[in-house]
């Protein structure tokens, strides 16, 4: 049976939705509404949803228009540009962030991309087309295609090492990750893993050490070193859809879908420590680079919940356009862009303080 897929997996949120009570890509939800259930993890503490607003970020009022059904989004690390992965127009648009505008639009060679990273020194964009199994690499000199790595069985996410020496692949096709060296764009390793069916979301802590994976079903953790599965499950949420790694490296966040939750794992002991409840529907996250504050896009409530990492508290929820998916944070972070998958629209968030 073929992996869930982009397309796949985008009808299978849909599926979820049109199984909620709220649906998905509404405005915020109301505060008297009962909270998602939370999986049963033995010994974990849960967090309530409930909000302490005490931050005062802000919505740009004017959202950017980009391509259709725009989905993932990355930020150059000098925080000049941000790039934003279109899913029905199979493209690239990239948003000058000093003046919010959307300054080229760059198409890409085939069709169902699904996702998206940048180098460490910002030369590269790498996008994955899982139809046609190839990885697209974008130049920013230029915003142009300059290499198609093909034979990536159903490439589907894609992370970057630390070092920019290599890039990680996961090819749905065949349970595995490809490791790629950016020097070569040959294939130097190719790690099988039998508990994941399509891992659809990668992210690499700061030393380089592991990748962690999310599938439809839990996460896994590579060791780098040997390019061996070095966790093959960790329970977390229902549905997990993104993870990402806190600047020290110490925990990693993974977004549940079905559940409206973030689980946090401390990346030592590969245990979930706590399990947060945030809003309905939840995709993307994104850690601040001090590593104090956690972003998370909620599609079926169109909002952002904003996580203490200290307290593991939700201290703000803001809300953005229709099914918010993709969320990246500026190297200041001073701006969260948000990627509004209903309205064609990136949603800008002013911070009340950077860091």
């Amino acid at each position: 049976m073929k992996p869930v897929l982009a397309r796949q997996w985008i009808a299978l949120i849909a599926l979820a939705c049109a199984l909620s009570l709220t649906g998905c890509g509404g405005g915020a939800s109301d505060d008297n509404s009962p909270a998602p259930d939370v999986p049963d993890i033995p010994g974990q503490p849960t967090v309530p949803a409930k909000p302490i607003v005490n931050m005062a970020d802000t919505v740009l009022a004017e959202p950017i228009k980009v391509g259709a059904r725009p989905f993932g989004i990355a930020i150059t690390p000098n925080g000049k540009f941000a790039y934003v992965l279109n899913f029905n127009d199979t493209s690239v648009s990239v948003i000058a962030t000093a003046t919010n505008t959307v300054t080229k639009t760059i198409p890409l060679p085939f069709g169902e991309v699904s996702d998206m990273a940048i180098s460490p020194n910002g030369n590269y964009v790498y996008v994955t087309d899982d139809d046609s199994s190839a990885l697209d690499v974008i130049d920013t000199a230029s915003n142009t295609v300059t290499k198609v790595i093909s034979g990536l069985d159903s490439a589907f996410s894609v992370a970057v090492a630390p070092g920019g020496n290599s890039v990680y692949v996961a090819t749905c096709g065949t349970q595995s990750v490809s490791v790629i060296s950016t020097a070569t764009y040959a294939v130097t390793a190719t790690i099988h893993d039998a508990s994941q069916l399509c891992i659809r979301s990668m992210a690499i802590t700061p030393n380089g050490k592991y990748v962690y994976g999310v599938d439809a079903g839990a996460v896994s953790v590579i060791d780098t070193a040997s390019n061996t599965v070095a966790v093959a499950a960790i329970a977390v949420g229902k549905l997990p859809a993104a993870v990402a790694i806190t600047p020290d490296g110490k925990f990693a966040y993974v977004a549940n879908y079905s559940d409206g939750t973030v689980s946090v794992i401390d990346t030592a002991s590969h245990q979930v420590t706590s399990t947060l409840n945030v809003g309905a529907g939840t995709q993307y996250v994104a850690i601040t680079p001090d590593g104090k504050y956690a972003y998370v896009a909620n599609d079926n409530d169109g909002t952002v919940s904003v996580i203490d990492t200290a307290s593991h508290q939700v201290v703000n929820t803001l809300d953005v356009g229709a099914a918010p998916a993709g969320i990246a944070i500026t190297p200041d972070g001073k701006f969260v862009y948000v990627t509004n998958m209903d309205d064609n629209t990136v949603s800008v968030i002013a911070r009340s303080s950077g860091g």
